[in-house]
């Protein structure tokens, strides 16, 4: 067994009435701290630890695969982690706490975890957010240059809402908006205006055949429009993908039978994809 224990930090932004304002977690000092994060390895327990490659998919568990997309800075070479899962064996699940969780402290047995969509002061959902049918937000934002991740039993899509708005008479069961879009039909569809501001970064995609994609850029040096050259350049062959919210707030936690790993967030958060 393998166990991870990271600090990650990605660029985190709170959205108002149809105004997108930055979220007090987008902070050079958050950015000085993720630097300076520490990684550990431990390995041990009656499995022998995956063994990992760079530019290929490793096996870590049922359901679960690890891959790594290369991005160049300057003279050096950082690196994306990419999750591939399969939702027919980890079922996809969105949650909410108006409290707020650390999301180490929203870890289940058997489970990944990792921080879904924007959020303002008081931990309410901004943009469009359902469980089960029930509304739980009250701000919403304008669809044009967003995403909504739709969950339907055990497949979760992601819906680009420029081409496909919400009309009036809608009903949704549960579904996650968040923004901007990165990538819908295969092509690159991020704003040529978004902001070159670099950042630790988390998305979301999806591909042809229904597998979902968890991508993690750890160092604060990457742009949303790199981020998405770099999938978009890569050999994984994703359809639609989606910038989910990140700084403080941004975390993944995995804890299954074959393989474990923390990355916890700085901030305790009011929303996160469970996957069991």
């Amino acid at each position: 067994m393998k166990k991870i224990l990271l600090i990650v930090l990605v660029c985190s932004c709170v959205v108002g009435w149809w105004l997108v304002v930055p979220h007090s977690g987008e902070s050079s000092d958050l950015q000085s701290n993720a630097s300076s994060s520490l990684k550990q390895l431990i390995t041990g327990g009656p499995s022998p630890s995956p063994t990992l490659s760079l530019d290929a998919w490793t096996s870590l568990d049922a359901g679960l695969d690890l891959q790594h997309i290369s991005y160049q800075v300057g003279s050096r070479t950082s690196y994306i982690e990419v999750y591939k899962l399969d939702t027919s064996i980890l079922k996809p699940t969105l949650l909410f706490d108006q409290q707020g969780k650390f999301i180490s402290e929203w870890q289940q047995d058997n489970a990944l975890v990792i921080n879904a969509g924007f959020f303002k002061e008081d931990n309410e959902p901004v943009g469009l957010f359902y469980i089960d049918g029930t509304r739980l937000d009250s701000h919403r934002i304008v669809p044009e240059g967003t995403g909504l991740v739709v969950l339907n039993n055990a497949a979760l899509t992601i819906r680009n809402l420029t081409t496909h708005p919400p009309t009036t008479s809608e009903s949704f069961d549960t579904v996650l908006q968040s923004y901007p879009l990165l990538i819908s039909d295969g092509e690159i569809v991020l704003s040529d205006n978004t902001t070159d501001k670099t950042a630790r970064r988390t998305a979301i995609g999806t591909d042809a055949v229904g597998n979902v994609y968890l991508f993690l850029a750890n160092e604060p040096n990457i742009s949303l429009s790199e981020l998405t050259k770099a999938i978009h350049e890569s050999d994984i062959e994703v359809v639609e993908v989606l910038n989910l919210d990140g700084g403080g707030s941004s975390g993944i936690s995995i804890n299954l039978p074959e393989y474990t790993e923390q990355i916890d967030s700085l901030t305790p958060v009011p929303t996160v994809l469970l996957f069991e």
